[in-house]
């Protein structure tokens, strides 16, 4: 168990706060990013069908 009065605990809340941030960073620049390149990659294949798809 580590203490937060000894050395090695008091990064635990440092890396928390750095681990929650950058998951929030990573969530908001996905959402931002997704949509245009999810139109621009099903602008070519829209009427196509997969090539698994039974005829």
């Amino acid at each position: 168990m580590v203490r937060y009065a000894e050395a090695a605990g008091r990064w635990v809340p440092l890396a928390t706060v750095l681990g929650s941030g950058l998951t929030f960073l990573d969530a908001t620049v996905v959402n931002i990013a997704l949509p245009p390149h999810r139109r621009r990659l099903r602008g070519p294949l829209r009427g196509r069908r997969p090539a698994a798809a039974p005829a």
